[in-house]
């Protein structure tokens, strides 16, 4: 028939097939809590293990600096003299004193008056400690070494040169031992993590949860009568409470059409008497 418009009848729309948002909302906060936490943990301890490796090995060339100067009058005479005796024992107390492996007196002419080898694990076993233990189970673990030489002088005139070498394992000791306290900090920022996820899963996470399975339930069941629990912050508390404001106004509207649909079926059947 013309002047007549077909109109297609509007989908329904069915409540399983609906979008549902997926995922876990105090999940997603703690992964990100976690994560920045310990991105800042790892970036603070490789500052702090870059800036102990510094120090011990600043503090290890000072070692070695004072070990020479404390033998400096011995090597004047072992060099002065050519006494193998004394040189022997100028490189066995440097050697002691700045625990290093390896100590060579020379003169002028490049000829070793003496030299004092010591293995990198009795360097370690005369350390002690977490020295110790290093070089008991990783005795061929490759370390790097650091040198320093120094010219030997008397009164402006040079005698001859002192070379000692000494290994930077007492760096990767000290720098361990200070990432130990570290990571007891990391540990404590952890559970600081922790809490703090806890006490935002219990103010914000579950009241949001609620509400959002207080509005699943109004959503199947159609009941308007039911209500969230107001609580959480006072945004999530806000919301819960507008929430509540209009389902109180939905179940007003719906008893006053439920009140008028009855009169009208009273006065209905009145009139059909």
């Amino acid at each position: 028939m013309a002047g007549v418009i077909h109109r297609s009848p509007r989908p329904k729309s069915v409540p399983g097939h609906a979008w549902r948002p997926t995922g876990n909302l105090s999940r997603r906060m703690s992964r990100i809590i976690f994560r920045v936490t310990l991105t800042s943990v790892a970036i603070v301890l490789l500052l702090l293990a870059v800036q102990a490796a510094m120090g011990h090995r600043q503090a290890l060339y000072d070692r070695v600096g004072a070990a020479i100067d404390q033998h400096t009058n011995a090597a004047i005479v072992a060099l002065d003299f050519r006494l193998p005796s004394d040189a022997e024992r100028v490189t066995e107390q440097v050697a002691a004193a700045a625990r290093a492996t390896r100590v060579t007196l020379t003169d002028l002419e490049g000829e070793v008056l003496s030299r004092r080898v010591t293995p990198p694990g009795s360097v370690a076993e005369s350390a002690g400690g977490l020295e110790r233990v290093l070089s008991r189970y990783l005795p061929e673990m490759p370390l790097p070494e650091i040198t320093v030489s120094r010219r030997i002088d008397i009164n402006g005139d040079p005698l001859g040169w002192i070379e000692v070498a000494a290994s930077t394992r007492p760096i990767l000791v000290g720098t361990w031992n200070h990432l130990k306290v570290g990571m007891l900090g990391l540990l404590l920022v952890v559970v600081l993590a922790a809490v703090t996820v806890r006490s935002m899963r219990a103010q914000i996470a579950d009241p949001i949860r609620h509400l959002l399975e207080t509005m699943d339930q109004v959503a199947h069941s159609q009941d308007y009568a039911l209500r969230a629990r107001p609580h959480g912050p006072d945004e999530v508390g806000s919301l819960i409470v507008s929430f509540n404001e209009m389902l109180h106004q939905i179940h007003t509207r719906n008893q006053r059409l439920a009140e008028h649909r009855r009169k009208l079926q009273e006065l209905v059947l009145e009139r059909t008497k």
